[in-house]
């Protein structure tokens, strides 16, 4: 059944937009020259139909940029393209990728501008501080999925910990490979207020890092831990953590969700 509407609700932005991200992709070519308004609506859509690395196509640097500036998610296949082109995305997802210190580099130009990261064994190639420096320049953060970040990385040396602990607005961390002592405890003194905004943290972790988990995460309100080598031997230090509404604790096969 056709759905009739006033042309006045084609003159609103967002209806025009709820309606061509429902499009194919011929409608959408169509609709960027009927006007300015449906231009501004349909032109973002366009690229999601088309792969980042179809920029490098574009010999006019101007155009390419324009083009770019409309791309606010980068995927696992954009690699290569970052070696020319700066864009201005708040998304990026990897996943084995390979990128090596360089790609780390030229990426950070943008991380400023990230709201969120996904990755998934990236870190192959690249050393922890080429990637704690990138992290480091993901100052509008919100969320990091870390998962598998790098197998073949110490994760107690690894600098990006750290890094992300001094993210001012970074809300939500999951993925973190293995928590230990180790790997907490330079957080103490450089980080004097770590995860200041941090509302909920997912990863594996040490028995024996549990208290210092409960330290550095004092505004956490959901904690997901999974503890792999025994029983937790302090508990005390989660009075510490007074917004927290939500726990769940797996040690071996046991299963302890707190609300």
């Amino acid at each position: 059944m056709a759905v009739r509407c006033s042309p006045e609700a084609l003159e609103k932005s967002e209806i025009v937009t709820s309606i061509l991200q429902h499009g194919h992709r011929q409608t959408i070519k169509s609709a960027i020259i009927v006007s300015r308004l449906w231009f501004e609506c349909a032109f973002p859509i366009a690229w999601v139909f088309k792969a980042a690395t179809k920029l490098a196509s574009v010999e006019n640097a101007e155009r390419r940029q324009m083009y770019a500036s409309e791309i606010k998610h980068l995927n696992r296949d954009t690699a290569d393209f970052l070696h020319y082109l700066k864009p201005t995305v708040t998304s990026l997802e990897l996943g084995a990728v390979g990128w090596d210190d360089n790609d780390f580099k030229i990426a950070a130009d943008f991380a400023g501008q990230l709201k969120d990261t996904y990755f998934h064994e990236v870190g192959l190639r690249a050393s922890p501080s080429a990637i704690g420096n990138f992290l480091a320049s993901c100052t509008s953060l919100e969320s990091a999925n870390l998962a598998l970040l790098g197998r073949d990385l110490d994760f107690d040396k690894a600098e990006y910990f750290v890094a992300l602990a001094n993210l001012p607005h970074l809300k939500f961390l999951a993925g973190v490979s293995y928590l230990k002592p180790e790997t907490l405890r330079p957080m103490v003194q450089p980080v004097p207020e770590p995860f200041v905004s941090l509302c909920y943290l997912s990863s594996a972790a040490s028995a024996a890092a549990i208290p210092m988990v409960f330290m550095i995460a004092r505004n956490i309100t959901e904690l997901d831990l999974y503890v792999q080598d025994g029983e937790p031997a302090e508990m005390q230090g989660i009075s510490n953590l007074e917004r927290l509404r939500k726990l769940y604790f797996q040690v071996g096969s046991l299963s302890i969700l707190t609300k």
